[in-house]
């Protein structure tokens, strides 16, 4: 078997896994995939290998990993893979020994989040890895390597940048949408204090996170009649979530250093469909809305309305289609070395 691939969560809550398993199965590779079915919802396809505990979310423990990292490392000795991806520093924590000595030069690290695990990895052995994948180039200010291949959460094609968008803000109530595995309770607690039971908007969060019990629990203490939450939804719901929307909810204090400087799913999806974001100032995802023109980057989160509403009033289509374009070409130049990379990587002959 040519390619294993090892992620540490279910396939719905790696949507980046697509980015690797699309190019292997257009360039004919053979591969398989470790999942941690963590939901207890995967299908047993013919190339997964899951694993399943005996909890049901999204929350583990260092002995949890330990214990997946356990199951892991039979499947690699069983299954003789010649190249080996791993995603996430936790699980790269439990592996990264066994990766150095029997796999140098045959694996690659994706990294789509900070974890303090980091700082218990030698450093030497960041800079031993063929390649590590990015999905952030905020991560350099923490990962220093000169081995890093950034890997933007899009799928966006030449075709689709060229195209222009029609934003329309007079739909009513404005609709602010935060999407996919729901955190960031504190600022999402204070947006809903800010414009909860105000007629012109909505706000609509939709997935399930950290924060699911926390934001129903608000939302029904307050009797708040324009704030919508729902769980889980299918993958073939959510463009119509994103067009119906006004705005996508990307509120993240820069508090920590995770926050700091990723940048979320929602940020790709949010421009390829031609929907203002909503940020708040400090973080490098701010950073990047605020010198692209991607939406709006607020300053106060006292005076929502007010900042939503000049806005609006000052918003120019013909300037947000060039700067959408600028965006888009700039990540699809990046996707594609990294397409380069992968196919380099699993194409090339045993060291």
């Amino acid at each position: 078997m040519k390619v294993l691939l090892i992620g540490p969560s279910n396939t719905l809550y790696m949507p980046y896994l697509d980015n690797y398993t699309r190019i292997l199965k257009e360039n004919s590779i053979e591969y398989s995939i470790i999942i941690w079915d963590r939901f207890g919802i995967e299908n047993n396809e013919h190339n997964k290998i899951i694993y399943r505990d005996k909890k049901l979310g999204h929350k583990r423990n260092l002995s949890d990993y330990y214990s997946f990292s356990t199951f892991v490392k039979k499947e690699i000795k069983k299954i003789g893979a010649e190249k080996i991806i791993v995603f996430g520093l936790q699980i790269f924590f439990f592996l990264h020994r066994l990766l150095d000595k029997f796999y140098k030069d045959r694996y690659m690290l994706d990294i789509r989040d900070y974890h303090r695990l980091i700082n218990f990895i030698p450093r030497k052995i960041f800079s031993r890895i063929k390649n590590i994948v990015i999905s952030s180039a905020g991560y350099k200010e923490w990962l220093p390597e000169d081995n890093l291949i950034l890997n933007h959460n899009s799928k966006i094609k030449m075709d689709e940048i060229t195209t222009n968008i029609n934003v329309d803000f007079g739909i009513k109530p404005i609709k602010i949408l935060c999407i996919g595995a729901l955190r960031d309770y504190e600022i999402n607690e204070k947006i809903i204090h800010s414009l909860g039971n105000n007629k012109k908007y909505e706000l609509i969060f939709r997935g399930e996170g950290t924060i699911n019990n926390q934001l129903s629990d608000l939302i029904i203490s307050n009797n708040y009649h324009n704030v919508i939450l729902s769980g889980r939804y299918e993958q073939k719901e959510e463009k119509a979530f994103y067009i119906e929307s006004s705005f996508i909810n990307v509120l993240r204090s820069a508090k920590d250093i995770n926050n700091n400087t990723a940048l979320p799913n929602r940020l790709y999806q949010a421009v390829e469909k031609g929907i203002p974001l909503l940020a708040y100032k400090g973080t490098y995802l701010s950073k990047i809305i605020h010198n692209y023109k991607l939406g709006l980057v607020l300053y106060d989160l006292t005076t929502i309305d007010k900042q939503i509403e000049e806005y609006i009033r000052n918003f120019d289509i013909l300037k947000y289609n060039e700067n959408r374009k600028i965006f888009l070409a700039k990540t699809l130049d990046d996707n594609n070395l990294f397409k380069d990379t992968i196919l380099n990587f699993s194409e090339s002959k045993e060291q």
